[in-house]
């Protein structure tokens, strides 16, 4: 099963052999640039190893309510 991941808090920095972001990112809407993303995302899944760092270290994310209700909290108060 193929996944893109599409964060927004944090920006998909995948290049060549090095991982350092947490998915896929494409930086227009057009069919170029994600067809070039959906490229990447099955070179990717075909990397066994890169696919293996890739899923630890996504599984160290906390994606729990403190973390997001804190960021909004902070984006709140920078507004005001």
């Amino acid at each position: 099963m193929l996944v893109l991941l599409i964060c927004k808090f944090e920006i998909a920095k995948l290049c060549n052999q090095v991982i350092g972001g947490f998915g896929i990112r494409f930086d227009q809407a057009s069919v170029g640039d994600i067809t070039y993303s959906i490229y990447r995302a099955t070179e990717l899944y075909a990397d066994k190893k890169r696919m293996t760092a890739l899923r630890k270290k996504m599984m160290q994310i906390d994606n729990g309510w403190e973390v997001s209700a804190g960021r909004y909290i902070e984006l709140y108060q920078a507004i005001l």
